[in-house]
């Protein structure tokens, strides 16, 4: 079971059922940049604007980290996210 994964700049991409996005972008060329891969450098700030119930819950450690950046706090980690369903998002970086 595949999932529908598109950017605000038009790009979209079949993602397996709750694959991690940072390995969907090893595959398939998506407008995120990812550095440290792990969440702690947040490159890969993305707004969410439709289907926020397919992705996982924000952890304690995602919610700090976006915290700190002023305006981004309604934002997620991309390099944590999981799809369970369609999900349209905007990459926005740090």
């Amino acid at each position: 079971m595949s999932h529908k994964l598109s950017f605000t700049d038009g790009t979209s991409i079949d993602v397996p059922n709750k694959e991690l996005l940072i390995d969907c972008d090893d595959i398939f060329d998506t407008p995120i940049t990812f550095g440290c891969r792990s969440g702690v450098c947040a490159t890969c700030i993305c707004r969410v604007h439709e289907g926020e119930e397919n992705l996982p819950p924000k952890s304690d450690e995602e919610i700090d980290i976006l915290s700190t950046f002023k305006g981004k706090e309604d934002c997620r980690l991309a390099c944590q996210l999981y799809c369970t369903g369609d999900v349209k998002m905007e990459y926005v970086g740090k």
